[in-house]
């Protein structure tokens, strides 16, 4: 792992007023108490696709248009001994995959996926891998524009290895490719997988080691030697998962204090930087991350029953957290607990179970964009004489933001806080200062809903 280069103190300052979640209004998926797993959902730019297992271990979904105000009657996609639905979508439309296990509970069985182009009405059934009927826990898919990628831990002779298969049209898969076959056994209800341009990444944790990724440039034909996230041990960092932005991929896991934590990494994850924590009193085992538009978003569910978020907006140096519902009622059943989402250019999709054993949801958005900065800031010490007496000071002066929706002006020596100013204000004198000393401004435009602009600088000296 290597430390991201960064002032962190001047971060921390100027992220105080960040971009946040806003929730919206709770709309039901389901109605009539049948949901038996989690909700997983995946979105593409026609709206959000839900999947689930219900009371007969039939497997469900439901689609709803952007904005996430209704959802379309139930599709049943598989029948009875289908088991743990995940989803993900791309423009081509959306692939549903699961273990086909045999009756009697919770068992290995096979992988198996769903194709839909017309968001869900109708959908075409694959087999993934004839795997010996040796698939363990649900699979999990991602998609990118060159299409989707399903990974699975699989049993192996005792021990618990790590398995994908890349489709490039959802409905023929690859020959499955052994990720990670390390000898340790791997943990967690989920791995985590995602895709952007330069290829796939897959994250999973073992009971011996700590938690790993691997990364396939290739369309999952061949994997990168497993690089260490963190040396957390299965009983500390449970179930981490992944997103992709452009050029970076972003871990999140729960670690053995019931924390949120968080690593990025630039190199296709070939390294991680040193976890940054992301949230507190975290209660599910597998959290969840997104990215839209310079934004990562972790959905999660917190100690006291309710659906959260936290969002970053500087690469995950900080994030800030929101409650989603705060009426204590998602499910903290084993196997319905986990708050699940997916990101969009105006904002997240929560899903979760609620205590009644129906789906719920709710189309969180963004707080919005910050400002222009000041178009400009010029610094000067000057002179106060009182006789024999004088007081040095500093005098900022800058040009007002091109925008039309600034409330106030902060001013930050050294990346802190000393100032707060009206939306005219475009000048600032700090007293009392020493002569010949290197003193670091910054002053950032702030909106009425606390969005800070990028800050301008100056040292005086």
């Amino acid at each position: 792992m290597h430390v991201r280069i960064l002032c962190f103190l001047l971060a921390t300052s100027f992220s105080l007023f960040a971009q946040t979640l806003i929730p919206g209004t709770q709309v039901a998926i389901t109605n009539d108490a049948s949901v038996n797993s989690p909700v997983y959902v995946s979105g593409n730019s026609s709206g959000f696709m839900s999947v689930w297992q219900d009371n007969s271990q039939n497997i469900q979904s439901s689609f709803c248009a952007a904005g996430g105000t209704s959802w379309a009657t139930p599709v049943q996609i598989a029948s009875n001994s289908s088991y743990l639905a995940t989803v993900a979508g791309n423009s081509t439309g959306f692939v549903v995959v699961w273990i086909n296990v045999p009756p009697g509970g919770f068992n290995p069985g096979n992988v198996y996926s769903a194709f839909s182009d017309d968001l869900g009405v109708s959908w075409s059934v694959n087999e993934i891998s004839g795997a010996g009927g040796e698939a363990w826990v649900p699979v999990n898919v991602a998609a990118t524009e060159a299409g989707f990628m399903a990974v699975w831990i699989e049993l192996d002779g005792g021990a618990e290895n790590v398995w994908a298969s890349f489709s490039s049209d959802g409905t023929t898969w690859n020959s499955p490719v052994e990720v990670y076959g390390g000898g340790d056994t791997v943990q967690g209800i989920l791995c985590g997988i995602a895709g952007n341009s330069s290829g796939f990444v897959v994250t999973w944790v073992t009971d011996s080691s700590g938690a790993f990724s691997s990364f396939s440039s290739d369309n999952g034909m061949t994997w990168s030697t497993p690089s260490e996230i963190t040396d957390d041990l299965a009983s500390e960092a449970f179930g981490p998962q992944v997103c992709a932005s452009a050029d970076a991929f972003m871990a999140v896991w729960q670690d053995g204090d019931n924390n949120l934590q968080s690593s990025l990494s630039t190199d296709n994850g070939s390294t991680w930087d040193t976890p940054i924590q992301a949230a507190e009193n975290l209660l599910a085992v597998d959290s969840f991350v997104g990215f839209s538009s310079n934004r990562f978003i972790a959905f999660w569910h917190g100690g006291d029953n309710n659906a959260d978020g936290s969002l970053s907006s500087d690469g995950g140096n900080t994030w800030s957290t929101t409650a989603i519902t705060n009426d204590g009622s998602v499910n903290s059943g084993y196997w319905d607990f986990f708050v699940s989402g997916s990101a969009a250019s105006t904002g997240a999709m929560f899903v979760w179970v609620d205590i009644d054993q129906n789906a719920q949801s709710n189309f969180a958005t963004f707080s919005s964009s910050a400002p222009n900065p000041p178009t400009s800031l010029a610094g000067v010490q000057q002179k106060h004489s009182f006789g024999t007496l004088y007081e040095l000071y500093n005098t900022l002066q800058w040009g007002s933001s091109l925008s039309d929706d600034v409330a106030a002006y902060y001013v930050f020596r050294n990346g802190t806080l000393i100032a707060m100013l009206g939306a005219s204000a475009i000048s600032y004198q700090d007293h009392n200062q020493p002569k010949g000393a290197a003193v670091s401004y910054a002053v950032t435009a702030v909106d009425g809903e606390g969005n800070q602009s990028t800050p301008v600088d100056v040292t005086i000296y």
